[in-house]
């Protein structure tokens, strides 16, 4: 497979929620800036991956929105699935991907989407993406 240069997209967060991982009294507000001791914040989320133009297989996707307490959270994971979510049937697509966190700061992360189902090089998608986020930070 020969490489092909990567499209950049831009996409908002959505879904966004911050949760803890202890358990809490019911009188306790819980926020979302709530913080796990020695562990940090726990962030959820999804984000829609615009699909690339027929000829190239990735995307370099900048996700905005996030509001970390580190610029390096200790864990990110990023799962492909495809869009919409409610969609819970198999459509056939062939498609395969594999994801790749690039970079991170306190408000977005860069990660690279690639099809790698085989003799993908130069195909347009047949779906579009969602990604499903995790972060511990």
């Amino acid at each position: 497979m020969t490489t092909s240069t990567a499209v950049r997209a831009t996409t908002a967060v959505r879904n966004l929620e911050s949760l803890a991982l202890v358990g809490r009294k019911k009188a306790e507000a819980v926020t979302p800036e709530a913080f796990v001791p020695g562990l940090g914040n726990v962030d959820v989320a999804t984000a829609i991956v615009p699909a690339p133009p027929t000829g190239s297989s990735a995307v370099l996707l900048t996700i905005t929105g996030f509001s970390f307490s580190t610029p390096t959270p200790f864990m990110v994971l990023i799962h492909p699935r495809q869009n919409p979510a409610d969609d819970n049937v198999d459509n056939g697509f062939p498609d395969q991907f594999a994801t790749q966190v690039i970079s991170t700061d306190f408000n977005s992360m860069l990660v690279r989407i690639t099809r790698i189902d085989p003799d993908a090089e130069g195909q347009a998608w047949g779906q579009d993406l969602e990604l499903d986020i995790f972060v511990v930070e």
